[in-house]
């Protein structure tokens, strides 16, 4: 193949990975395209010419590598904190009168959120309590 189909190629598939989220997979794969068609194409340049079977070994070696030993990394330094969203201490302000043991409104952060009041009074309009626990996206007050 020539290099600048195997750079096509690659930036086609990286494209996908940016519509449809693969955790980096697609990333990867279109990466090792991209450095098969550098490759190829720097040693076209120098007079080397790489046959399709080279190019595809290339191709399927940097694959392999890429998915190996970079996917985790890049996935650990990208990965989102799902508790950060919802933190125990952070305040919430609640929006209607909600009896012990019940599920009510209540606004955090600028946003809408359900809250479960866990505690044996009630809790009150207006008021600010303190997360303790979160589940799912049900704010816990004790």
């Amino acid at each position: 193949m020539a290099w600048w189909l195997w750079i096509v190629c690659g930036l086609i598939v990286i494209s996908v990975e940016v519509l449809l989220p693969f955790e980096f997979f697609l990333f990867l794969i279109g990466s090792a395209g991209v450095l098969t068609g550098a490759i190829v194409g720097i040693c076209g340049a120098f007079g080397i010419e790489l046959g399709y079977s080279t190019g595809f070994f290339i191709f399927i070696v940097s694959s392999i590598l890429l998915l190996f030993f970079v996917r985790g990394p890049l996935k650990r330094y990208f990965a989102v904190k799902e508790k950060a969203a919802f933190s125990t201490g952070t305040v919430t302000i609640i929006d209607a009168d909600i009896s012990p043991s019940t599920l009510g409104k209540g606004e955090m952060r600028g946003a809408n959120c359900q809250v479960r009041n866990m505690t044996t009074s009630p809790l009150v309009v207006g008021k600010s309590y303190a997360v303790s626990a979160y589940d799912g996206i049900i704010l816990i007050v004790k």
